[in-house]
């Protein structure tokens, strides 16, 4: 069974500190994209197959996971 963990919203940063997700989903149309310190494109996609997957979508905000 997979589980998803989904963070939604249309202006606003998200910060995300520690996690059991074994894979990310995470986009944003007007931000930017920071994982573990390291700077990625508007979309970032790491083992979405996995069996816990952190899915964040923000239109106009950046997204910060450690």
């Amino acid at each position: 069974m997979k589980n998803e963990f989904e963070i939604d919203t249309s202006n606003g940063t998200v910060k995300v500190g520690k996690t059991i997700a074994a894979g990310d989903d995470l986009s944003t149309s007007n931000g930017h994209i920071t994982v573990e310190g390291k700077n990625k494109s508007d979309e970032f996609e790491k083992n979405t197959s996995a069996e816990n997957v952190l899915s964040i979508d923000t239109s106009n905000g950046n997204i910060y996971v450690n």
